[in-house]
């Protein structure tokens, strides 16, 4: 099967659908002790989990198969949350996030990130993953600034072997000149850090943000953003949801 084909990614798309619709009823039935929708999302994660096997190997370390003969009956009773327990120790914690991901990063969706392939895809996943699940990893101290976060970064970059510019290109729009923090031409996107670091920081980002899009959007389609948060942004969905819902956006808050 050919990973560019459009019958993969509708295979995909078809699956990370039903999984993002079950999620919903699971959260919701697991309040009536409902588990049937439960054992239908282990059934298609795992049917989505061995397409991405095959058509993008480099992204199989990300997923694990949910052991579908756990007996959830049984161990309700003694634990009302099993659900979201079986979330974080049967399924990576970022699994639904990056299911989210990848259906934007390879236009599956509505919207979504440009990409020419799936191949491409993993690249995107893989720096996002960065960002996310590997960098406050990186501080043994509380960062001062930005600068720092952003060398911490650059070191994870190089040692996953992912071709970057830093600080290397200026883009000029209207009567002002910027110069994005991480670039990545082979993938069309650059990346973006914001170091919420005092009180009333986080509107000064979400003006930040703003005016990037405007600029690095004149050049690149795709424009991450990392919002490395020292303790300031009280609710990151509410942070995320407007600056998201403009096509090939995407932020991370990552809480130190």
């Amino acid at each position: 099967m050919c990973p560019e084909s459009d019958d993969v990614k509708e295979q995909i798309n078809y699956l990370v659908r039903n999984l993002e619709i079950l999620e919903e009823k699971c959260n919701r039935d697991i309040q009536i002790k409902n588990f049937s929708n439960v054992y239908t999302y282990m059934g298609e994660y795992n049917s989505f989990l061995e397409i991405i096997k095959e058509e993008i190997p480099d992204l199989s370390d990300y997923f694990r198969p949910i052991d579908n003969k756990m007996n959830f009956m049984d161990r309700w009773f003694r634990d009302r949350n099993i659900w979201y327990l079986a979330k974080l120790t049967k399924v990576d914690h970022y699994a639904s996030q990056l299911l989210v991901d990848i259906v934007r990063t390879t236009q599956l969706g509505s919207g979504g990130v440009k990409s020419d392939s799936l191949h491409e895809t993993s690249d995107i996943i893989k720096i996002l993953d960065l960002a996310e699940n590997k960098l406050r990893k990186t501080f043994r101290e509380s960062p001062k600034n930005e600068g720092e976060v952003q060398d911490r970064f650059e070191d994870l970059l190089i040692a996953r072997e992912i071709e970057y510019f830093r600080e290397q290109e200026k883009i000029a729009y209207s009567s002002k000149t910027y110069q994005p923090d991480f670039s990545f031409p082979a993938i069309a996107t650059i990346l973006e850090f914001k170091f919420c670091d005092k009180k009333g920081r986080e509107k000064e980002i979400i003006a930040e943000i703003n005016d990037d899009i405007l600029a690095y959007k004149t050049k690149y389609p795709n424009i991450f953003f990392i919002v490395y948060d020292m303790g300031f942004v009280r609710d990151v969905d509410k942070f995320k949801e407007d600056i998201e819902s403009m096509d090939n956006i995407i932020v991370k808050v990552v809480k130190h």
